[in-house]
């Protein structure tokens, strides 16, 4: 084919004084569109030590939290890759040499991955997506680990079916996992879900089942929780408006039922909130939860707000969080403030507060 774009080539030399000596290290990045519609991307001995990272909230959690992967090689093309069950950027820590192929071509999409280190580790991600009709599609995707001699890989295959009902539609969706581990028998990870959506001024529903074996084991992935089986639901409504100082509301209702693999009782969880958004930016939720998790049943109100949410770097928040968890009485509180000092140079302050019978945490940090 015939080349209409230049690839992008962009050198970069640090040099910083560690240890008594001058160390220089040079690494380079490089981008190519192709008239198709892919892009390809390489990045050669990165330094993502400048990058602002997300700072971890001090909020009580049962499980590991997910947060967004912001190092610009990651972030390129992310939504091409497999799901965060099997690919959670995050778990490759650094590499040497990275390279990605993403981008859609007719009706199939393509996100392709490898970042190797020269510590003996690599890591693979493959997702292909493709539309079936307007409205079906289906989706596979494969993950490989290598590091210290052992391999882990996860298969992934899913197909879904919606269809437009009015102004809503309604859909229904299967995906499965198989993951194995050298030497392993591996594991699954199998869901179907069904959701209806009618519009603006209208009730929703959403119902999911979900079946994770203990032994599912993704080294590349994120899933906070194994061996269980059981179902979520959800019932939903919302209304938006064009001329009133009030742009929009909603409220959901949540439940949650999970049982281990070999049928004792693990959570089950009930949660209420409604929102309200106005045209200038500013925002209310409130919520409530109970979660009864043997041999503690939590119970927590939330009331938050926020401020300037359409003002680029200016946003800021406020949110109390109270009741019993992990039973124990519970309080946390977040503060969050974005300040521009200029067209190019802006800052996040944030302040978050947590205390309870267990422990005591107090964190006040710039970011």
């Amino acid at each position: 084919p015939i080349i209409r774009v230049r690839p992008i080539i962009m050198p970069n030399v640090q040099s910083e004084w560690q240890d008594g000596h001058l160390r220089t290290k040079i690494s380079l990045d490089a981008k190519y569109t192709h008239q198709s519609g892919l892009i390809g991307v390489m990045s050669l001995t990165p330094d993502f030590r400048n990058i602002e990272d997300e700072v971890e909230s001090i909020d009580f959690s049962y499980t590991e939290r997910w947060y967004s992967d912001r190092r610009p090689f990651f972030v390129e093309g992310g939504g091409y890759m497999p799901p965060r069950e099997m690919f959670y950027s995050r778990r490759i820590e650094s590499f040497d040499l990275g390279m990605k192929l993403f981008g859609t071509v007719d009706r199939t999409s393509i996100g392709l991955l490898d970042a190797y280190s020269l510590a003996g580790r690599n890591d693979l991600a493959l997702n292909i997506r493709q539309r079936i009709a307007d409205q079906h599609g289906a989706v596979i995707g494969y993950v490989r680990t290598d590091q210290s001699g052992a391999t882990n890989e996860t298969y992934h295959l899913r197909g879904n079916c919606r269809k437009i009902i009015g102004r809503g539609s309604f859909r229904v969706s299967a995906r499965v996992f198989q993951n194995y581990t050298e030497g392993s028998n591996g594991g699954t990870f199998w869901s179907v879900s069904a959701g209806r959506w009618q519009g603006p001024g209208k009730p929703g529903f959403r119902a999911n089942y979900y079946h994770v074996d203990p032994t599912f084991d993704p080294w590349d992935g994120y899933v906070p929780d194994t061996d269980l089986e059981g179902f979520s639901a959800g019932v939903n409504f919302w209304d938006s408006f064009e001329e009133r100082r009030t742009e929009s509301y909603g409220a959901r209702l949540s439940w949650s039922s999970f049982n281990h693999t070999d049928g004792s009782r693990y959570h089950d969880d009930l949660g209420l909130g409604c929102w309200i958004d106005y045209r200038d930016g500013m925002w209310w939720n409130v919520s409530w939860h109970r979660s009864d998790r043997p041999p503690n049943v939590d119970n927590v109100q939330g009331l938050y707000c926020g401020w300037n949410s359409k003002k680029l770097h200016q946003g800021g928040g406020l949110g109390l969080t109270w009741g019993k968890r992990d039973g124990a009485d519970y309080l946390y509180y977040w503060l969050g403030q974005g300040l521009k000092l200029n067209d190019k140079l802006y800052c996040t302050v944030g302040h978050e507060y947590r205390e309870s019978d267990l422990s005591l945490i107090h964190i006040s940090e710039p970011t």
